[in-house]
C-alpha cells in the first residue's frame, strides 16, 4: 500500500530517506556529474533547507516526491511554491505525481484563498491537467500558478518570484 509521508527537512530527517529523495531526479538534475557529488550538492542546498518534502511510500522505498515552500522567493502572501517534483524513473508515467501533488494542494492553507506556483522544467502539459496555467517563461523553465478555485493567476505579482 502507497502511504504518504510529511515533514521531511533536512534538518530533522534521517539522511538517507532524504538522500532517496534526492535520487529520484538525479538522471533529470546531475548534469552528468557524479552521485556522490550530486548528493552532497543536495544536501547544501539552500532552498532545500527552506522547505518540507512531502513524499509517496511503499514498504520503505520512497516512489514520489516534492519539495512544498510556504515563504521565501517572493512568493505573495498565502501562496506556496512547489518544487522538485519527482519519481523513480520506472514508475513515471503512473499517475504517482499527480497523486502527490493533488494531495499537498488539497491540504495546504485555504483551498480558496491559496495559490501555488511552480517552474516547469518538463512538458507544461502535464501541470495544465492538475489546473495551473502558465503566467511566465524563463529560458526553458516556465512559471506557472494555480490560484484558489482554481482561478486564473496574478502574473504581474508573478513576475517577482525567484527562481526556487
Amino acid at each position: 500500500m502507497v502511504q504518504l509521508y510529511f515533514d521531511y527537512t533536512l534538518e530533522d530527517s534521517e539522511l538517507s530517506k532524504l538522500d532517496e529523495i534526492f535520487m529520484l531526479g538525479y538522471d533529470v538534475w546531475a548534469d552528468g556529474i557524479a552521485t556522490e557529488a550530486y548528493l552532497k550538492g543536495c544536501r547544501a542546498s539552500r532552498k532545500y533547507h527552506q522547505g518540507t518534502w512531502h513524499a509517496l511510500e511503499q514498504e520503505g522505498e520512497i516512489l514520489s516526491a516534492l519539495i512544498l515552500y510556504d515563504n521565501g522567493f517572493n512568493l505573495p502572501g498565502g501562496s506556496y511554491g512547489i518544487g522538485s517534483v519527482a519519481t523513480l524513473p520506472k514508475l513515471r508515467k503512473t499517475g504517482l505525481a499527480s497523486r502527490l501533488m493533488r494531495h499537498v494542494i488539497d491540504n495546504a492553507g485555504s483551498h480558496e484563498t491559496s495559490s501555488f506556483y511552480l517552474f516547469s522544467d518538463i512538458d507544461m502539459s502535464f501541470y495544465e491537467k492538475l489546473g495551473f496555467a502558465a503566467v511566465l517563461n524563463r529560458k526553458s523553465e516556465g512559471l506557472m500558478i494555480r490560484s484558489g478555485n482554481n482561478r486564473k493567476g496574478n502574473s504581474h505579482a508573478s513576475e517577482s518570484i525567484d527562481y526556487f
